[in-house]
C-alpha cells in the first residue's frame, strides 16, 4: 500500500487543494494531514482524508510563536516515529523547524518552502547570523534539502535564495493560486459588508491582515495625513497584530479619526465580500523580508480584481510580481509623497483602476488551483 503523510501546522485553502489533489490522484492508497488548525474558506477537505491534530501556530508574541514551532516539530518526530514509519511525507515549511528531524528521518519525503529559513528569523530579528542557533539551523537547512526528493517553492527569487541550502536543479517552483472562494467578484452595490460598515461612495483603501511591526503600514497614517483634504476616502484596516496600538495611537495624535477604521479579523466566510469592498488593497512585507516570502493574500486580490498599492523593497518578489503584470505600483515605506499622489491619482480617475482591475482578474487566470497536481506524483 502506498500511503502519505502531509504536514503543515496552519493548513488553509492551499493546503487543502493540495491534500485534495493527493487523495484524487488515486495513485495514494491513504492520506493523512497533520494539521494545527484547518482553515477552509469555500472548498472542504476531502473526506477520505485522515487528520491528525497538532498544536496550533501562535503568532501573537515572539516567545508563543517559537513554543507552538517547537511543540510542534516535538510532535510530528513523535508521529512520524511511531505512527508513520512506514509513510512517504509531504512536507510544508510551517513549522519551519521542521528541517531539525532530518537527522532522524529514513522516509521518503518532498518538501514545499512558503518562508525560507533561518534566512526569515534573521530578517525578523529574531536571530542573528553569527549565533549558534543560525549555523545549526543552516546546517540542519542543508540537511534536510539534501535528503529531500523533491524541493517546491513559490517564486524564482525564494528558488535562487533556497540554492543557497540546496542544488538548484532539485527545486520547483509551483505558483500560488487563489481559493475558488473568489471566483466570483460581488459587486459594491451587492456587497453586504460595504453596506454593514456604511462604506457606500467612499474610496477604499484597505488593508486585511496580520498588522505587524516592520512592514511599513505606518506610512499611510502619514500618507493620509498629507490627504486629509479628500472628501469621500477612507483608510480600512481589518486585522490584529502587534503594530494595531501603535498605528492607532498615531491616527489619534494626527486626528485622522475620520479618515480610518479599524476592525477585527472576518470570518473567513466573509473574506470575499470584506475584500471586494476594497478600491485599492495594501500590501505590505517588511523590506528585507521580501525576499523570502510573498504574501499568499496577494493571489486572492488579484483574483478579485483589486489595483494594489505594495509597500515593499525593490528587490522583492512582491515588487517583481506587480511591475512585471502591471497590476499596481510598489514603494518604499519612506515614499510618502508618491503614495499619496498615487492614491489621489486612482481616486479620480476611475478609469485608472478598472485598467488595474482587469490586469489583476487576466493574471489569476493563470495560476488555478490545477496547479496542486504538481505536487504529485
Amino acid at each position: 500500500m502506498k500511503k502519505i503523510v502531509l504536514i503543515n501546522q496552519s493548513s488553509g485553502y492551499l493546503m487543502i487543494d493540495i491534500a485534495n489533489a493527493f487523495v484524487q490522484s488515486g495513485k495514494f492508497d491513504e492520506v493523512v494531514l497533520i494539521a494545527g488548525r484547518i482553515n477552509p474558506i469555500k472548498i472542504p477537505l476531502d473526506n477520505r482524508i485522515k487528520v491528525t491534530n497538532i498544536i496550533s501556530y501562535h503568532r501573537s508574541s515572539t516567545i508563543k510563536r517559537m513554543l507552538s514551532w517547537g511543540i510542534a516539530t516535538l510532535q510530528v518526530f513523535l508521529l512520524l516515529l511511531f505512527k508513520f514509519r512506514t509513510y512517504e511525507i509531504f512536507f510544508v515549511s510551517n513549522p519551519p523547524t521542521l528541517v531539525f528531524l532530518s537527522p532522524f528521518l529514513k522516509h521518503h519525503y518532498s518538501a514545499l518552502v512558503y518562508d525560507v529559513y533561518p534566512d526569515g528569523a534573521v530578517l525578523g530579528g529574531f536571530i542573528t547570523e553569527k549565533s549558534i542557533l543560525y549555523r545549526w539551523w543552516a546546517q540542519s537547512t542543508i540537511q534536510f534539502y539534501a535528503k529531500a526528493h523533491r524541493v517546491f517553492t513559490i517564486t524564482p527569487g525564494m528558488a535562487q535564495t533556497i540554492a543557497t541550502y540546496c542544488p538548484p536543479t532539485k527545486i520547483t517552483v509551483v505558483p500560488v493560486w487563489s481559493s475558488n472562494a473568489f471566483d466570483t467578484i460581488i459587486q459594491k452595490a451587492e456587497n453586504q459588508f460595504i453596506q454593514n460598515e456604511h462604506l457606500v461612495n467612499q474610496f477604499v483603501v484597505m488593508y486585511s491582515g496580520n498588522i505587524g511591526k516592520g512592514q511599513g503600514l505606518e506610512a499611510l497614517v502619514e500618507v493620509a495625513d498629507q490627504l486629509r483634504d479628500e472628501s469621500n476616502l477612507l483608510f480600512l484596516f481589518i486585522g490584529e497584530g502587534w503594530g494595531k496600538t501603535a498605528l492607532i495611537n498615531r491616527v489619534n495624535e494626527l486626528q485622522l479619526e475620520s479618515l480610518f477604521r479599524f476592525l477585527p479579523y472576518q470570518d473567513a466566510n466573509q473574506l470575499p465580500h470584506s475584500l471586494s469592498a476594497a478600491d485599492m488593497a495594501v500590501i505590505a512585507t517588511p523590506k528585507e523580508a521580501g525576499r523570502v516570502c510573498v504574501p499568499s493574500k496577494t493571489y486572492n486580490l488579484l483574483k478579485l480584481g483589486k489595483a494594489l498599492l505594495c509597500i515593499t523593497g525593490k528587490d522583492s518578489e512582491l515588487y517583481r510580481l506587480v511591475n512585471e503584470y502591471g497590476v499596481g505600483k510598489c514603494f518604499e515605506q519612506d515614499e510618502i509623497n508618491e503614495i499619496a499622489h498615487f492614491i489621489r491619482l486612482c481616486k479620480h480617475n476611475p478609469e485608472r483602476i478598472e485598467q488595474y482591475a482587469k490586469k489583476s482578474t487576466s493574471y489569476a487566470l493563470t495560476v488555478t488551483a490545477s496547479l496542486a497536481n504538481q505536487f504529485v506524483e
